[in-house]
């Protein structure tokens, strides 16, 4: 997994984003060859508290492995060997929260920040 920070500014806001990328085959997460390529973003709005923890869970499920993650989806009638290649084949790239200003104004009480 690598992380990295994008920031951007226009008309006077500025945006800053974290996102992660993740590739289980254990390739280089921003390699060019890659088939398929998914973003995942969390915490676009600044109440969206459960979200946020579910992309650091998912994140962490990822760090440990494929075997890991395919766990997750055994008895839901899913075929692991075919979940397996779709997951060697594909860059994660994950935004864990979106909005962290907004999330920042949520915690000191304005539970109405979108």
């Amino acid at each position: 997994m690598t992380m990295e920070t994008r920031e951007d500014a226009t008309d006077g806001y500025r945006a800053r984003v974290d996102v992660v990328y993740a590739r289980l085959s254990g390739a280089d997460a921003r390699e060019d060859g890659d088939k398929l390529r998914v973003l995942l973003n969390y915490g676009e709005h600044g109440r969206e508290l459960v979200p946020v923890d579910a992309a650091v869970r998912l994140l962490e499920t990822m760090a440990e492995g494929e075997d890991a993650v395919v766990a997750l989806a055994r008895g839901r009638g899913v075929d692991e060997t075919r979940l397996r290649a779709t997951l060697r084949a594909t860059t994660f790239a994950v935004v864990p929260m979106e909005n962290e200003r907004g999330r920042e104004l949520v915690e000191r009480g304005d539970p109405c920040e979108r």
